[in-house]
């Protein structure tokens, strides 16, 4: 109720009445002087005046009748000579659309009239239109609230923060971005919302500042304000807890009672609020769709329908909050729902009821009517939807709407439904669906096209979603959604072939909100089969991606590839830091139990010999490294395992491991495997490079070292050793690319010295380490070094002896 003072609260409580007088003041064109319309050069031309409030509406409006002409001088706007219009020295009518007036009502006791300080505001507004075509002349306003419904906000705004902004400091920016900086927003109650960062549509700033207010259970209203005692822009919230009347009327002290009727047209007993929430993005990074449910039970067991399996059926209301809400968290939604609830599940009396003016009574005040036996035989505690002040030269009445508790006007929350039949279908519904489906098929994925919808059912769509699913009928969830376009197109890809696919497509909005989904249809991938691939491409290496190139999906293996032992994404990882060739390795993950990964099998034939090899990186020396070969049958169950080769490495290195294999007569297929083990639990293995090749591959031709007894008139050999005639000492680099040796070689007679140099290995073929390999000359072993430098020397050999090379293989430097 608004502020009155005692002698104002006794007055009203007087069982003998009180005298009501009315007055208009109207501000003249100097806009500083208050022309009061009751003495207007000392004649009164007031007649009447009714100020109605009410929740369905925004504004207050107020209805003012004024005699046209007293005594010779005339009110009415075109009669330019007259006094009235001529206040300010030059024609300028004192009513005029645009003229700001008040409207207060003075108390006194009966027989009095009410002194200067006795006026209480019962408005505040401007005059929107004028009507002087009568002897009565009627002029009508609305308080300045209505302002806020003229003034637009004339471009896209971006308000919140990331952080959180408060809802009524968005509020005062949208008014000071206005031009209203001069309307200071009055909060009595901290809202406790703090809005993201969204854009403020293009819209009357009235509309704007409902949609925020709304959301959280409160309006914007011009009211009286306490702390001034004068009129302001409120961010008002009813007080939805209140149980005490303000005031109580008995029998006698109300009538003309009517519209005494309850209905269920505006309750509703379950709130669904649907949401995006923008804590929680899709794989397009566009918010996830969610729904918080609010029901009120024992309002849907007295006015929801009774199956007729016992159950209550709910009278239920949808709120769909468009992509672009405020309405962005689940607790956000929850305020909105648990406030909607409260205004919409009770069908309360309704009841209009007519006393003596009462100027305290706001919208939402609780009004108490004693009962009068005839009509009801209880009290009624009503909240006031209504009120409507009239005066007139002889008093006063106010006629007051009650109904039910305090809220917001049901129009309010059943402009929000989004339920066709009750309100209209707010335009969140999003675009129409697509229609015309085709697919075709493609190796490892295929090609979507559709038809956009016209927009003549709907918002024009913006984009697309596909949704894709492993069964007929699947359910559009964020799970669901793999891709959104501006095109009709999609091309879809890394679609591994032999599984069908039920894909669905949906439209978009400029403000991302989706419409319903398109007709189902089915893709199929093909496999890729010899005609796909390009003539001039050689598809001949295995095991196919050796090297880890390709690799499509970064949450798993490589293509082609599957962990046997450990975890991917824990134990092993693609890795492009640290190659050998191309631009990806495999990187592995020691560990309790082992590490492994098998690369994509293939065809093996029964006895043929292969050379199978792959590069290994250890982050320290120690980490152990394998390479296995696994046998499948045509069933591809495993029939064995060889191993290729498994040690210990030295770290800060490329390592080759590397051997050859012989197909066992019942595997069908081979599989290659790149493995480390716990030796060095948590340190990283890089594998690369992965070949296996038919061991009757083209060997590289052998390099002879040098002899004039071999021909011409050169010679490779140091220290007077020379080649056997018919066997020299040979070298090449074999299919596993290790150097391998052969021959034999002679001893000088004179007999050599200890750790003799036969020849030097160019290039390409020289150890990274001093090897010793173990033969002999026809009677007795020996060693042979081979050095970093390329030396190969023998140690203590016979004069005359033959040296033998057959054998000797190592990897050579990188």
């Amino acid at each position: 109720m608004r502020p009155l003072s005692p002698s104002q609260l006794r007055l009203l409580s007087c069982p003998a009445g009180y005298s009501v007088r009315g007055r208009v003041r109207v501000l003249g064109p100097d806009g500083t002087t208050w022309h009061n319309l009751s003495a207007l050069f000392e004649r009164d031309f007031l007649e009447g005046v009714d100020v109605d409030e009410s929740l369905d509406s925004p504004v207050a409006q107020a209805t003012v009748r004024v005699l046209r002409e007293v005594n010779g001088l005339s009110l009415a706007p075109l009669v330019t000579d007259s006094r009235a219009n001529n206040l300010a020295g030059a024609y300028s009518p004192l009513l005029d659309a645009g003229r700001t007036f008040r409207v207060e009502v003075g108390l006194a006791p009966l027989g009095c009239e009410p002194g200067p300080g006795d006026w209480l505001p019962l408005f505040y507004g401007r005059v929107d239109d004028v009507d002087a075509g009568d002897a009565v002349l009627t002029f009508k306003g609305r308080d300045f609230a209505g302002v806020l419904q003229d003034v637009w906000l004339r471009q896209e705004r971006q308000y919140g923060s990331t952080a959180g902004t408060p809802l009524q400091t968005v509020c005062q920016s949208i008014l000071n971005d206005s031009h209203l900086s001069a309307f200071g927003l009055y909060v009595p109650t901290d809202l406790a919302w703090d809005l993201g960062p969204y854009n403020q549509a293009v819209e009357p700033v009235a509309d704007a500042l409902a949609k925020l207010a709304t959301a959280r259970g409160a309006e914007c209203r011009w009211k009286l304000r306490p702390d001034t005692g004068d009129w302001g822009l409120w961010l008002w919230v009813p007080d939805r807890s209140a149980s005490e009347p303000v005031w109580e009327w008995g029998p006698k002290d109300y009538k003309e009672i009517g519209g005494l009727s309850t209905s269920l047209a505006d309750v509703r007993t379950l709130v669904e609020v649907v949401y995006s929430d923008a804590s929680d993005l899709d794989v397009t990074g566009q918010p996830k769709r969610k729904t918080v449910v609010r029901e009120d039970a024992a309002a849907t067991a007295r006015y929801g329908y009774r199956a007729p399996d016992g159950s209550m059926v709910p009278r239920f209301m949808r709120v769909a909050e468009g992509a672009t809400s405020n309405i962005r968290s689940q607790a956000a939604a929850g305020r909105l729902a648990d406030a909607a609830l409260a205004d919409l599940s009770s069908a309360s009396l309704g009841v209009s009821v007519e006393v003596a003016l009462h100027p305290g009574l706001e919208l939402a005040d609780l009004a108490r009517l004693a009962p009068n036996g005839v009509h009801f035989v209880d009290a009624q505690t009503l909240a006031v939807r209504q009120v409507t002040h009239s005066l007139s030269a002889s008093g006063g009445t106010t006629r007051m709407q009650l109904l039910g508790k305090p809220s917001l006007s049901p129009r309010a929350w059943l402009g929000l439904e989004a339920r066709p039949g009750v309100a209209p279908a707010p335009t969140f519904t999003g675009p129409a669906a697509p229609s015309g489906l085709a697919v075709t098929n493609a190796s490892t994925g295929a090609v979507l096209l559709f038809t956009a919808p016209d927009g003549t059912t709907g918002p024009t769509a913006d984009s697309f979603e596909l949704h894709m699913g492993a069964t007929p009928g699947f359910v559009l969830s964020s799970a669901s959604l793999k891709a959104v376009s501006s095109s009709t197109r999609f091309d879809l890809t890394a679609l591994p072939p032999g599984v069908t696919y039920y894909a669905r497509v949906r439209s978009r909005d400029k403000k991302g909100n989706v419409g319903p989904a398109s007709a189902e249809v089915t893709l199929s991938p093909r496999y890729l089969y010899p005609g796909t691939f390009l003539p001039s491409v050689t598809y001949g290496a295995l095991p196919l991606n050796g090297d880890f190139e390709a690799h499509l999906d970064a949450a798993a293996p490589p293509d082609g590839c599957a962990m046997l032992q450990g975890t991917w994404g824990v134990d092993a990882f693609g890795d492009t830091s640290l190659t050998y060739s191309g631009a990806r390795s495999l990187r592995l993950v020691a560990r309790t139990g082992g590490t492994r990964l098998g690369l994509q099998p293939f065809v093996a034939r029964a006895g043929e010999r292969l050379a199978v090899k792959a590069l290994f990186y250890p982050q320290e020396s120690g980490v152990s490294a394998g390479l296995y070969v696994t046998w499948l049958n045509a069933a591809f169950s495993s029939v064995g395992t060889t191993n290729v080769g498994a040690e210990a490495l030295s770290g800060g290195t490329w390592r080759t491991l590397s051997g050859y294999v012989t197909v066992p007569v019942q595997a069908r297929y081979a599989r290659v495997e790149v493995g480390t083990g716990s030796s060095i639990s948590g340190r990283s293995l890089w594998v690369d490079s992965v070949t296996v090749e038919p061991a009757l591959t083209v060997q590289a031709a052998w390099a002879t070292v040098r002899h004039p007894v071999l021909g011409g008139n050169l010679t490779d050999y140091y220290n007077g050793w020379a080649p056997r005639v018919g066997r020299p000492a040979r070298y090449r680099l074999d299919t596993l690319g290790e150097v391998e040796l052969t021959g034999a070689m002679v001893a000088p007679s004179s007999g050599p010295s200890s750790d003799s140099t036969v020849f030097i290995l160019p290039p390409g073929y020289k150890s990274d380490r001093v090897l010793t390999f173990r033969t002999h000359d026809g009677s007795r072993l020996l060693s042979v070094n081979v050095y970093p430098s390329g030396e190969v020397a023998v140690e203590n050999a016979a004069a005359n002896s033959e040296v033998s090379l057959d054998g000797f293989r190592f990897q050579p430097v990188s």
